[in-house]
């Protein structure tokens, strides 16, 4: 029996009619990344970068600040429906993964690749859900009908995946490639 949740349609899953509507759902996707990277690691790990940016500690305050910036900024979609389980899921994921992108912007330098790295992230994460059907029609639908629980595999899976991103992030930032990291930001223009 399917489990019917606030605004979801009694048939969940999204009927793509025209290459049109493929079109703009891909647009879109690949904008949150544009938009999101421009915002926490264009501007909000600038702002950390500007003032912790001379040693290891430092360049690990502006991963993980900013990381935490993006987290937060997650929790608004309580607002829109979405359980609290989740949204403290879905901010805890968003965090890791910030600090990651972050790691990997202090390295590279491409705020362009990070963008797109993060859009075709969003991309498939919103392909996998269309092609499963797990969501309604509409976006707001989706969010509100998360299910509200996670239970203990889905937890242990989680913090392994969390290790495994830090170490990555650690990696990325060790003190070997700080003096390079830092070299890069004091030249650069922003």
């Amino acid at each position: 029996m399917q489990r019917l949740y606030r605004g979801q349609p009694k048939n969940p899953g999204v009927e793509w009619q025209t290459p049109l509507m493929i079109f703009w759902g891909v647009l879109t996707m690949l904008f949150v990344g544009f938009r999101e990277e421009s915002c926490y690691r264009g501007i909000v790990l600038h702002i950390f970068a500007d003032k912790y940016l001379k040693d290891r500690r430092g360049i690990l305050i502006t991963a993980f600040a900013s990381a935490a910036f993006f987290g937060l900024m997650h929790m608004n979609n309580i607002l829109i429906g979405q359980s609290f389980v989740q949204t403290v899921n879905q901010t805890v994921n968003a965090f890791f993964l910030g600090a990651l992108f972050g790691a990997v912007y202090l390295r590279g330098g491409n705020l362009w690749a990070m963008m797109l790295i993060h859009g075709f992230i969003d991309l498939g994460m919103a392909s996998k859900n269309l092609l499963t059907k797990t969501y309604a029609s509409d976006a707001m639908a989706y969010i509100a009908s998360n299910n509200a629980t996670i239970d203990s595999t889905e937890i242990l899976l989680k913090i392994i995946l969390w290790a495994i991103i830090t170490e990555i992030t650690l990696f990325l930032l060790r003190k070997s490639k700080c003096d390079e990291i830092i070299e890069r930001f004091s030249t650069t223009e922003r």
